[in-house]
């Protein structure tokens, strides 16, 4: 016998890329997002359930958050950035934050 079971829907879960998300030595996951003053800051976030290529994140983020996504390895907390679209050619090189809305 067979069955196909389908996953449930997490109302308030976002789902980020997975590139996106740190982990420190015990496994909690971090993002960076940029604040209203376009300057980074680390975030903890709940993201234990991987989706394809994103992390489910039930927790630590709200839509309209602007997670880092490229530019990882020179982004650093208190950093000034300049928040682009994820996927478009920043003008200059250096960590590059897009808006991720809620949803999954």
């Amino acid at each position: 016998m067979r069955a196909r079971v389908g996953q449930g829907t997490v109302p308030n879960g976002i789902l980020v890329p997975q590139a996106a998300v740190s982990r420190d030595p015990r496994g909690r996951a971090s993002v960076l997002v940029a604040n209203a003053k376009d300057e980074l800051e680390k975030r903890d976030v709940v993201a234990d359930n991987p989706v394809g290529q994103n992390w489910l994140v039930t927790s630590g983020l709200k839509p309209g958050d602007r997670v880092v996504v490229e530019g990882l390895i020179s982004a650093r907390e208190g950093q000034k950035v300049k928040v682009v679209p994820a996927g478009s050619k920043p003008e200059a090189q250096g960590p590059a934050a897009s808006e991720k809305s809620g949803g999954n």
